[in-house]
């Protein structure tokens, strides 16, 4: 759990697998408002810097026996795109390329787990871009980055990028595992798997 407490390996009530997966630019990583051209040259998805409470959040979850975190990002139709995110998550992340998901920007994300066996209705996306989440048959939570969220389009589940790591993994957690059990199980599941640092 990092300086001062406890693991959260010892806790996880998921009776099935929970896939998580994480949108890349403008949820673990910031969005940059750049030039086009600048957006597409080689290297600059590899070189740009992390969302420092949302990827704390992703280690946390990580720590979760039973929650199995994924990369489910957009890429362009170029020789680098790709490779320059998975040199991004390598940097950062250090998840297995199994874990990571690619798919061409304006397609539906749900298309590129056709990979890992499809969509299941427990699959929960971490994004910041209202389309992607709209289409999403799984749960769908939208990242409030500090730059999207202007126009009020999104009407489900949204977290905060300027929220504590602990606060934004236990939000996810709770959507994503934890959601059908009473509050006081609810309550009773964040001790035991996100215990008080204090």
């Amino acid at each position: 759990m990092g300086e001062g407490g406890g693991s959260v390996k010892a806790a996880c009530f998921c009776m099935n697998e929970q896939r998580i997966f994480f949108d890349l630019d403008g949820v673990l990583a910031v969005w940059q408002d750049v030039p086009q051209e600048r957006l597409t040259q080689k290297g600059y998805f590899s070189s740009i810097p992390i969302q420092e409470n949302v990827v704390a959040a992703f280690r946390l979850l990580d720590q979760l026996p039973d929650i199995e975190l994924y990369i489910l990002s957009c890429v362009f139709q170029d020789s680098h795109s790709e490779s320059d995110k998975k040199a991004w998550v390598a940097k950062h992340l250090n998840l297995p390329e199994g874990r990571q998901l690619y798919c061409p920007c304006g397609s539906r994300k749900e298309n590129a787990l056709k990979k890992i066996g499809g969509i299941r209705p427990s699959d929960v996306l971490i994004d910041d871009y209202t389309e992607n989440l709209r289409y999403w048959t799984g749960i769908p939570i939208k990242l409030y980055n500090g730059i999207n969220g202007t126009k009020g389009t999104w009407k489900g589940i949204g977290i905060y990028f300027a929220m504590q790591p602990e606060t934004i993994a236990k939000q996810i957690y709770e959507m994503a595992v934890i959601q059908p059990y009473s509050i006081l199980q609810r309550i009773e599941y964040w001790n035991v798997a996100f215990p008080a640092t204090c």
